[in-house]
């Protein structure tokens, strides 16, 4: 059967992001009749790893970790009980997961279980992983070369695998991984095209894989944004698509999610409440956000932020806003409306969630999604602001203002799984 094979380094605890760009193109893949594999490089260090990517809405088979498939055992489920385990584990603290073993730290470090113990993360942060009859197939360790010698020439800091007496990169790996999964008739997709590969683009290339890079960000503010002629590349923007076109390269436009309208009335009205939704970056200017509600803090007007919150506990945050933290989902029908204030937006997850939802979008005045936004819901449900205070206004003005939701409706209905779909029958 096809395969669509999604590559990532792995690395995120919660489902904003790339993750949710990941579940979508799962449930994408299963209507297509193909096999899903969602491959996560790093090295997974945590007790039942798997069962994050299950909250996400991943389903059993669909997450593998790259260097847990050079094990035997290393992608099965969890299954050993205590009634099973070696002598010599039995002395130190045994942790369970819904009856069955997860976890054993020892003196020496920490032993992590599927169906056999198959991955020790020693004190010294060295890794060894095992296969079920108790042989060991792979070893790593984290460098840093601007702190250490490498065993190989790294140029940012990362793992290195010790594999049949030689030192690999994790992009080494990787090629193996595909040389022994993947097809010609597969669609393999890797996320991250900023870290550049050049065995894997030689390797593809001559093996004659479906292969694509997948552009999340805005190249055009990177100082290095790794692009090349002869790779073939997924692009999350309609106008970046045009662009980097114009340019020569070899693009096409995908959504990195697709959305399920959940409106039941056509009209909003008496904007209260709103929602911030994602990581609280520099780059998101949260800073800007809180300003504006703490000039509205005499109004009943709320909003509530929910991602990663921690940096945002330093803040004297006004009675206004409430601190969500992280949810598996948004509750978007709680709110009249959707804020970002972003310095970039390629497509922004959540505001086409927001809009698929019937929020009214205030959103700042930048590229690419936002104007694009902006120019074709073109129904008043849609507004850019500049400054702070230009934000300040809007949210006033909305507090009274009917809206008109048909256009905006209309409008993401191209982001329907039927029409995101059919964008991968064509790759």
């Amino acid at each position: 059967m096809k395969k669509l094979i999604t590559i990532h380094r792995g690395y995120n605890s919660e489902k904003y992001g790339y993750e949710s760009s990941q579940v979508s193109r799962s449930i994408i893949a299963k209507k297509l009749g193909f096999n899903f594999v969602y491959l996560l490089t790093v090295p997974q260090l945590r007790s039942n790893w798997k069962k994050r990517y299950y909250d996400f809405g991943f389903e059993s088979g669909m997450v593998y970790s790259l260097p847990n498939f050079f094990v035997d055992c290393g992608n099965d489920e969890m299954s050993v009980e205590f009634c099973s385990l070696e002598n010599e584990l039995k002395d130190g603290e045994v942790f369970y997961d819904n009856g069955v073993i997860s976890h054993v730290k020892t003196e020496d470090g920490v032993w992590y279980f599927s169906s056999a113990p198959y991955l020790f993360e020693k004190n010294n942060g060295v890794l060894e992983w095992y296969n079920r009859d108790g042989s060991l197939g792979l070893k790593a360790k984290f460098f840093d070369p601007n702190l250490e010698p490498t065993p190989l020439s790294m140029e940012v800091a990362d793992y290195l695998y010790f594999k049949d007496d030689k030192w690999l990169t994790s992009e080494d790996l990787l090629i193996q991984f595909l040389d022994r999964v993947s097809t010609r008739d597969d669609i393999i997709i890797r996320d991250m095209h900023e870290i550049p590969m050049l065995k894997l683009w030689r390797y593809v290339e001559f093996a004659g894989l479906n292969y694509y890079e997948f552009i999340h960000h805005n190249v055009f503010m990177s100082s290095a944004p790794n692009l090349r002629y002869k790779t073939k590349y997924l692009v999350a923007s309609e106008n970046l698509t045009e662009e980097l076109a114009g340019l020569g390269y070899n693009v096409r436009f995908v959504p990195p999610i697709f959305v399920d309208k959940s409106v039941t009335k056509l009209n909003r009205a008496n904007h209260k409440k709103y929602c911030f939704v994602g990581n609280m970056q520099k780059i998101k200017r949260v800073d800007l956000v809180i300003e504006a509600f703490s000039k509205l803090k005499d109004k009943d007007i709320t909003l509530d932020m929910y991602g990663k919150c921690d940096e945002l506990l330093t803040f004297n945050l006004p009675d206004n806003i409430r601190l969500c933290g992280y949810v598996d989902r948004v509750p978007y029908e709680d709110y009249d409306g959707y804020i970002s204030a972003s310095f970039s937006e390629l497509f922004g997850n959540s505001c086409v969630e927001a809009l698929a939802s019937g929020l009214t979008c205030l959103l700042s005045n930048v590229d690419f999604a936002h104007k694009y936004y902006y120019k074709f819901v073109n129904s008043g449900s849609v507004q850019l602001f500049d400054t702070c205070d230009d934000l300040v206004e809007l949210i006033k003005t909305y507090e009274t203002k009917d809206v008109d939701l048909n256009n905006q409706l209309l409008f993401v209905d191209k982001y329907s799984l039927e029409n995101v779909s059919n964008h991968y029958l064509k790759l």
